[in-house]
């Protein structure tokens, strides 16, 4: 009995401690929840900076991925939707308006709930990847479209 009391208060104090530094990195990089400290790691382990809670007109964007540096053409606001933020409807709809200007500030917005993150986030750095070479794509082929129209 006193072995399962004993380890009992291990495990919570192990998990007081986790939590503790938890707080600091998300406190040290600047973000705003546990799920977005996963996602901020996953893609720091993959060399691929990201901002994180950057800011476009009154808007936060969790983080901010610029494939070719802060001038690019590619923009992409990666959102992390934690349960306790983006359940009720006032909050779908404000997440609603939040991406219809974000559009028409041509960015591309993905948003990944807090069991997707938790379960795979490399998965979703890769998603994220592949998302901005299709952006790019899409990008060369809208310049030359309008370059050839311009020649005519």
């Amino acid at each position: 009995m006193a072995y399962i009391l004993i380890f009992v208060i291990f495990i919570v104090a192990l998990s007081f401690l986790l939590k503790k530094k938890e707080k600091k990195e998300i406190k040290k990089y600047g973000l705003g929840s546990p799920i977005e400290l996963k996602l901020f790691k996953a893609f720091k382990r993959k060399k691929i900076d990201v901002i994180p809670q950057y800011k476009v007109k009154g808007y936060r964007i969790d983080l901010a991925y610029f494939p070719e540096g802060e001038d690019s053409e590619v923009k992409i606001a990666i959102e992390c939707n934690g349960s306790i933020y983006h359940t009720l409807v006032k909050d779908k709809e404000w997440d609603k308006e939040k991406n219809k200007f974000l559009r028409k500030e041509e960015w591309r917005v993905v948003r990944f709930t807090g069991r997707q993150i938790n379960k795979d986030p490399y998965k979703l750095v890769n998603k994220v990847i592949g998302i901005a070479q299709g952006q790019k794509r899409v990008k060369k082929f809208r310049k030359r479209q309008k370059k050839y129209h311009n020649t005519l």
